[in-house]
């Protein structure tokens, strides 16, 4: 399967589906379900040779997503791009890390997928999403890879503590990567990582010499 046919299909075999269950599209193979207290998103995931694809979903609170485009929104495009922060993918048996996907070489294996995948919609996409809701679920099932992130979602789950050793590890990270680097070094670090830093040291409480120059040419920037 090549990927136009694979893309005729979703949108003939599984979008209908999809609809029904209030998924909307907003973009090839992109879904969300705006609600009161965020927005459920969906995304269908091909392998490069079209022959298998895997579904994820994620539940993004709003303050959530006004941290992660504060920090990278005018690096993603579009900002529906941002990674799952939680487990993300959707099989017959539940929502976890890993799934091998559904097989989808000929347009009844894609059938057969779109079956199974609407299946597990009911089964297991709406409870895990509801799940998602409760911010103590949330923060414990963020990935760890995403420091900045899970530490803001412990923080607004209301463990300080817990935010503040992945506050640490990011400064960790942050401050390796700006070892030895000149003042003229520092202005071309991406903007995205002079705000990440910023917001760090904010969190932890510490400004230092970096903290001064980002600071300046944030103000820059938006000047």
């Amino acid at each position: 399967m090549i990927g136009a046919d694979f893309y005729r299909l979703v949108t003939e075999l599984l979008e209908p589906g999809l609809a029904e269950r209030g998924w909307q599209v907003i973009d090839r193979a992109l879904y969300s379900q705006q609600c009161a207290d965020g927005v459920a998103r969906c995304a269908l995931d091909p392998g490069r040779r079209f022959e298998r694809f895997r579904v994820m979903i994620g539940f993004d609170p709003p303050d959530v997503v006004a941290l992660v485009d504060s920090l990278f929104g005018d690096e993603l495009s579009p900002s529906n791009n941002r990674g799952f922060l939680t487990p993300p993918y959707l099989t017959p048996a539940g929502v976890f890390r890993r799934h091998s996907g559904f097989g989808c070489r000929t347009r009844q294996q894609m059938a057969a997928a779109a079956t199974q995948v609407l299946r597990a919609m009911d089964a297991h996409a709406q409870p895990w999403l509801a799940q998602l809701r409760d911010p103590q679920v949330f923060a414990s099932l963020a990935d760890p890879v995403a420091a900045l992130v899970t530490g803001y979602a412990w923080e607004r789950a209301g463990h300080p503590d817990r935010a503040r050793e992945f506050y640490e590890e990011m400064w960790r990270r942050l401050e390796g990567g700006l070892v030895g680097l000149t003042p003229a070094k520092l202005q071309r670090i991406e903007v995205s990582s002079k705000r990440m830093y910023l917001f760090v040291a904010d969190r932890l409480g510490r400004h230092d010499a970096v903290c001064a120059v980002f600071e300046r040419d944030l103000g820059r920037a938006a000047g």
